[in-house]
């Protein structure tokens, strides 16, 4: 209503009341931008998940250092923060919901893979102690099927791989040893899909023994990858023995082959390497190594561009056993593995390089980390290498928590409190559905699990996710199709083994 001339007294004393009451309201509201939920672009209908925007940042006289965040929806209210020697902690306890697989025999299972396939259901695929193999999956009440037979595999886990083929069904693959008389012993290579609830194996079956029965071949361990157009591409370390040799072990070699072609050659230590294919460098290979430790990755990005990844041979650090590198090598191939570009330096530290692990981005950058267990300069070593210089002269390595520097910021801590950041044992690198790397750290039955993430410069936020019993083991984590992680823990008891897994949000800012 528009006001007159006869308007009652004080009325234009109360309007400049309500006029100033109404600019402090929107002032205030003015500065509550930064706090509003947004929807992450990747996710849509029901595994939509909705987060803070990143953290508002303040300088302080030493570096950069973020606001304290208000806290997200579901965390826990047991947050702490430290600020000490330039450096940001925020650390949050997560207590997640711990579910127990069932259906599995647990005194007779081992070497237990835990997979989500392309529709988002999880597949459990485990060995007996007579390397017969079984699977079982998670129907729709969140029940366990009855584990099948599907074969014989005739190792432990280094005999098998499973994975999720490009169509989305879940795949294994495995290895048979076969004999002959024309070629003694050799190993071949077999894969099947789980489609339409039935496994159907591929017709084709990949022989990759010496046809001139020379040599008999016994594939130790082998990955797969698929390449642009669905094919797989076989990836495997194998041990050769000079069948017609009057000095079996003399003549005796080892390889490490894609698709029955040779990368290189080793003694029968692993210890002493020839490159046979050009751009692959001297790649260090244990045989004595277990499946989790070899020192080899091979990966195909989804660019169709091949990527070998490993410790330089030369770089041996004489000091420990098994042997351990201080240098990590990159090379990669355009042309489907034909010919090779490097070998390009990725690491080169001063400590032994206990672990590596990586990651590719929506982008097709590689994100590559190395844990130094124990170094005094830096315990966390990244690097991102770009599709257009993937050789690395633009990606610089960084290196964080060094134990004597992460010693002398925490010191003047509590007990309670130092122990929320020291010990950091890094194991996996994965990037959530945003492109934040994640790095996981701990995991034995000594220690915690960690979820860590890097918020700006040298700000980090530390997520302690809570065990399901004291004791426990992380065998595994994942990021679901949902965007969220899976871990897989387990224990150990008279009866055997006993797993369980959880859910914890991917995005958590």
């Amino acid at each position: 209503m528009r006001m007159t001339g006869t308007a009652l007294p004080g009325c234009r004393t109360c309007i400049a009341l309500l006029l100033l009451a109404f600019m402090a309201l929107a002032g205030g509201c003015a500065k509550q931008g930064d706090g509003t939920p947004r929807t992450s672009e990747n996710d849509t209908g029901d595994n939509q998940i909705t987060q803070s925007q990143a953290p508002q940042t303040t300088v302080l006289p030493e570096s950069p250092v973020p606001r304290a965040r208000e806290p997200a929806l579901g965390d826990s209210a047991d947050t702490a923060r430290a600020d000490v020697g330039g450096i940001l902690f925020e650390f949050t306890k997560e207590a997640p919901d711990w579910k127990l697989i069932e259906g599995y025999d647990a005194r007779k299972g081992h070497d237990f893979t835990l997979v989500e396939d392309g529709q988002g259901v999880l597949h459990l695929i485990y060995n007996d102690y007579h390397m017969q193999t079984f699977h079982c999956f998670q129907k729709g009440d969140g029940s366990w099927s009855e584990p099948r037979f599907m074969v014989v595999a005739s190792t432990n886990r280094q005999g098998y791989w499973v994975g999720t083929a490009p169509d989305g069904s879940l795949c294994f693959a495995w290895k048979e040893g076969v004999f002959s008389p024309e070629r003694s012993h050799y190993c071949v290579l077999h894969i099947m899909y789980f489609r339409n609830g039935k496994w159907v194996e591929d017709t084709k079956s990949y022989d990759n023994a010496d046809e001139n029965g020379e040599y008999q071949l016994t594939v130790q361990w082998f990955r797969i990858e698929f390449d642009a157009l669905g094919e797989p591409h076989f990836f495997y370390y194998a041990d050769e023995f000079a069948f017609f040799s009057d000095d079996y072990f003399a003549d005796s070699r080892c390889g490490l082959y894609l698709d029955g072609r040779y990368l290189a050659l080793y003694d029968i230590t692993g210890q002493v390497t020839i490159a046979l294919a050009e751009g692959v460098g001297d790649l260090a290979n244990d045989p004595q190594r277990s499946l989790t430790e070899q020192t080899v990755y091979f990966y195909i990005d989804s660019g169709n561009v091949y990527h070998l990844i490993g410790f330089d041979r030369d770089s041996l650090f004489s000091e420990q056993y098994p042997p351990s590198y201080t240098r990590c090598l990159h090379s990669y191939s355009r042309d489907g593995g034909k010919t090779w570009e490097g070998p390009f330096i990725v690491f080169d530290a001063a400590d032994p390089i206990s672990r590596i692990s990586f990651a590719e981005d929506l982008s097709r950058n590689l994100h590559i980390m190395a844990y130094c267990e124990g170094s005094d300069t830096a315990s966390l070593l990244t690097v991102t290498l770009t599709p257009e210089n993937y050789a690395g002269e633009t990606g610089t390595p960084e290196g964080h928590f060094g134990s004597v520097s992460m010693d002398e910021v925490l010191r003047d801590l509590p007990y309670e409190e130092r122990k929320n950041y020291g010990n950091l044992s890094f194991r996996d690198i994965l990037l959530d559905s945003d492109d934040v790397p994640h790095y996981i750290a701990g995991g034995s039955w000594s220690d915690t699990f960690r979820d860590i993430t890097r918020i700006e410069e040298n700000a980090w936020a530390i997520r302690d996710i809570e065990k399901h019993a004291e004791g426990a083991e992380l065998v595994a984590m994942f990021l679901r199709r949902s965007g969220d992680f899976i871990m897989l823990a387990k224990e150990a008891d008279i009866t055997g083994t006993i797993l369980y897994y959880a859910e914890i949000r991917g995005n958590h800012w």
